[in-house]
């Protein structure tokens, strides 16, 4: 049996709003996530967001924008992706 891979990937929630919600002042900055390593760049950026979403809370997502990166290299979603659909 193959061992699986891992992929380490950053989601940068950057603030856009002049203040944020109580509950959300540590959301802003760089969050390390890992996903499988055999996923496509769309696919391991949306499966990042899922991941990033089910374990941090954000009470006001209009306050943040969110990037998906590997290394320097922004990552763009897969437009067919559901959200957080990864891991159904």
């Amino acid at each position: 049996m193959q061992e699986r891979t891992w992929r380490c990937l950053t989601v940068h929630a950057e603030q856009i709003s002049d203040t944020v919600d109580e509950e959300d002042i540590e959301v802003a900055g760089d969050h390390e996530v890992e996903v499988p390593g055999d996923l496509s760049d769309d696919k391991a950026a949306s499966a990042a967001l899922d991941i990033f979403h089910s374990s941090v809370a954000v009470s006001c997502l209009d306050d943040f924008e969110f990037y998906v990166y590997d290394g320097d290299e922004m990552l763009a979603e897969d437009p067919e992706h559901e959200s957080y659909s990864y891991g159904r």
